[in-house]
């Protein structure tokens, strides 16, 4: 996982919210009023604010999904991710969050209900502070050693709505809060630290610890001391086969073993598996 700093395209960030904003404000003798709405925000008299803000957010945090570090081309695969969720639910357990602060960001009915606000604060719903950038949390599935389309979310954004989800990537610190182990490519929470019980909460509400993100980070894992010149040139199901059977001999689980290769020789996998190539300069312990 990795740090996010908001303060980098925070003034294009807010610009769109201000825009959003200038957009949907009321007048009547002099008093300002706002009807602030996400469906609004996602468009509104031909404007998509939320594209313009989701543009931003990639830019942000240069093309990874805040999550599971998958890249993100903008093709359909990126969705804007509300840390305090829309409903506005526990608020106080992500305000202790410097970029979450009330004088950063306030709840969206309470801004809706003040007359002439003045921001920021920024309703929560439309704030920069408060979006990320997320894969839409979709993968190829094999059956029948056939791919087909995945039918349903996996992971990230798509797949923990409005559960608890600590955004520990806006801590400077993250990589001393999460590692990944090279054994099995499981996501875990580092013993005590200060933020152990909310680095938890993000992994399950995530589901970072699904099946086949497990497997994407282990391959990469493996890979790592490989030139990435000679897995990307890797561009065929039969050299891809080879590859992965090869990458992986002499490990104790042969079973293991022969199912990956059957799984990342088929070209939909081995397209998820290369967006993930930010895990080749992890340093693995």
């Amino acid at each position: 996982m990795k740090h996010i700093d908001k303060s980098l395209n925070a003034s294009e960030g807010n610009q769109v919210t201000d825009n959003y904003l200038n957009a949907i404000c009321t007048s009547n003798s002099g008093c300002k009023t706002y009807d602030v709405k996400y469906n609004t925000f996602r468009w509104h008299k031909g404007i998509r604010f939320v594209k313009q803000m989701a543009d931003v957010l990639v830019k942000n945090q240069q093309g990874y999904c805040c999550y599971c570090m998958r890249r993100l081309f903008g093709n359909g695969d990126v969705t804007v991710e509300h840390i305090l969720p829309q409903s506005e639910v526990d608020s106080g357990y992500y305000q202790r969050i410097s970029e979450l602060q009330p004088s950063k960001i306030q709840l969206t009915s309470v801004f809706n209900s003040t007359t002439n606000p003045q921001y920021p604060p920024y309703p929560h719903i439309v704030a920069y502070n408060n979006l990320v950038a997320s894969c839409n949390g979709m993968f190829p599935k094999l059956n029948n050693e056939e791919v087909e389309v995945s039918d349903k979310p996996h992971c990230c954004n798509n797949k923990r709505k409005e559960d608890k989800a600590f955004p520990i990537y806006y801590l400077a610190n993250v990589d001393s809060l999460v590692r990944y182990s090279k054994e099995d490519g499981r996501i875990y929470e580092v013993q005590g630290t200060a933020y152990q019980q909310e680095t938890r909460d993000l992994i399950l509400s995530a589901k970072l610890n699904w099946e086949t993100l497990k497997d994407i980070r282990f391959i990469w894992a493996k890979m790592r001391n490989t030139d990435i010149n000679a897995i990307k040139s890797c561009t065929d199901e039969s050299s891809r086969k080879m590859f992965i059977y090869r990458l992986l001999k002499g490990d104790e689980f042969n079973g293991v073993r022969v199912e990956l290769s059957k799984k990342f020789e088929k070209e939909p996998y081995w397209k998820a598996l290369m967006c993930y190539d930010w895990f080749h300069t992890y340093n693995w312990q």
